[in-house]
């Protein structure tokens, strides 16, 4: 019997190994288990780090640093990738680092505590020095004059998972603004927003107002979806509370959406801006279901929007502000997968324009009320260190991932209209756990640009406990996140 087992051995252990991958050969070898079967033992299976686009193409010559500095921790600590982005991590790697890569166009990215084993990094492609700029009208809306309503078009960017829980409100409307003349009154519009030439009625007057043409910015050239929203607001109502001080957040309720369109295009950094018109009827939200909302500080505002996700992009459906306990309708695109977002945010921040926020993407159903991770402190930036805030633990919500920005900050003026301040990303950090501080490696520091500089910092959450991979794919999987930074 013992010679049968032996024979069968030997014929099924080759065969199974020649099926193997050599990355499955080396994950065999890093869980530590002594990779040897009917006295057979792997040979020269070496452990490889891979760097690629965040669409899997291999970057060739990037540069790895594993450690703090050059030759820190260990000596031959600099790797360089090949043309299948490829690069043997050295044998003298034996405890858990950072690792960073570099390529030339790509945002510089440091990995936190990673265990020497093979290992694949995906970079984000280096932002545009100006945000590119599309612009066009959109429609046709249904217009019929002196019906009390206003209608308009909403243009903004198709969203990904990351946008929707890094959600600002400026990521739907707009804080460029255009100006239009109503009532003898000049009231700023979203540049974002399209609105066809109508007529409607303010106490005695008819007042004629329009501003057809929409603008609405891109961070990365190439393909883009392009989501176009039709809705509607009381005219009078809506003009009385600007013009007496509110904001668009305040009146965000007496807005009603209806329809909205998608469009794919590519868009190429050419300094002018480029020109389409957009389509709003090819998807009718004709459809809702309920929102509550959740336990909240007095002070804080509660926003929930309905998503719809579509290839891979997310574009909101409806939007409402929420008290403790209100139920409302969100409209929905019955059509796709329907996601709930829920953002929590201070109402001095809001009026500040601090960032902090916390936000929960999960799915639609009747009365969606996600739990929510806390608000925080903004980090605290003590020389090179950056040092986080702690988050209390939330029942259900696992902590994931740790993903902090660093970005130049810079502040753009535009001739009667208010200053707004622009970031351009010049460094990303991921960490595998919620962490209370990091500092960047003391290598390429001229990659970072003198003056101002902000730190934004994420601590990412989900309802599932499975860890994905260290980078982007961490955010693919989270269901949660509060965020904060600070500037200095």
């Amino acid at each position: 019997m013992k010679k049968l087992v032996r024979g069968l051995l030997a014929l099924i252990v080759p065969a199974f190994f020649a099926s193997c991958s050599p990355s499955q050969l080396n994950s065999m070898i890093l869980e530590g288990a002594e990779p040897q079967l009917a006295g057979i033992k792997l040979q020269n299976a070496t452990p490889l780090i891979t760097v690629t686009t965040l669409d899997d193409k291999p970057i060739a010559g990037a540069e790895i640093l594993i450690g703090t500095s050059l030759n820190r921790p260990m000596a031959g600590n600099l790797l360089k990738t090949d043309k299948d982005g490829q690069a043997t991590i050295p044998v003298s790697w034996i405890e858990p680092t950072h690792v960073t890569v570099f390529a030339e166009g790509y945002v510089p990215t440091t990995y936190l505590n990673q265990k020497p084993g093979s290992l694949e990094f995906k970079l984000r492609p280096v932002p545009p020095q100006k945000p590119i700029e599309l612009r066009g009208q959109a429609g046709p809306l249904p217009i019929q004059d002196k019906d009390g309503w206003a209608d308009f078009a909403l243009v903004m960017p198709a969203l990904t998972r990351m946008d929707m829980l890094s959600f600002d409100v400026t990521d739907v409307i707009s804080k460029e603004m255009d100006k239009i003349s109503a009532a003898g009154q000049v009231m700023p519009v979203p540049s974002n927003i399209s609105i066809p030439k109508q007529q409607e009625r303010y106490g005695i007057l008819n007042v004629t107002f329009q501003k057809p043409v929409y603008r609405t910015y891109f961070e990365k050239a190439g393909r883009n979806r392009v989501y176009a929203l039709q809705g509607k607001f009381p005219f009078k109502n809506t003009a009385d509370a600007l013009r007496g001080g509110k904001t668009y957040f305040d009146v965000l309720n007496s807005f009603v959406v209806t329809a909205g369109a998608t469009r794919d295009v590519i868009l190429r950094d050419l300094g002018a801006p480029l020109g389409m018109d957009m389509p709003t009827q090819d998807q009718l939200y004709d459809k809702a279901r309920i929102a509550m909302g959740p336990p909240h500080a007095r002070d804080e505002y509660y926003l929930g929007v309905s998503i719809s996700e579509q290839s891979g992009f997310m574009v909101p459906t409806d939007f409402k502000r929420l008290q403790v306990g209100e139920k409302s309708a969100l409209r929905v695109f019955v059509n796709s997968e329907n996601l709930f977002l829920g953002v929590l945010k201070k109402k001095s921040d809001l009026d500040s324009g601090v960032d902090r926020m916390s936000a929960a993407l999960v799915r639609f159903t009747n009365e969606a009320s996600p739990a929510m991770l806390p608000l925080l402190p903004d980090p605290r930036i003590s020389g090179d260190t950056v040092v986080l805030p702690r988050a209390s633990a939330v029942s259900g919500i696992y902590a994931l991932a740790t993903y902090a920005v660093l970005s130049s900050e810079s502040t753009v003026s535009r001739t009667g209209q208010e200053d707004y301040v622009n970031l351009r990303t010049v460094w990303e950090v991921y960490s595998h756990e919620w962490v209370s501080s990091f500092e960047l490696p003391h290598w390429k520091e001229n990659l970072i640009p003198r003056g101002a500089k902000r730190w934004e910092v994420n601590l990412i959450g989900s309802q599932n406990s499975s860890q994905a991979p260290t980078g982007p794919a961490m955010l693919e999987t989270a269901t949660h996140v509060t965020h904060s930074s600070a500037s200095f």
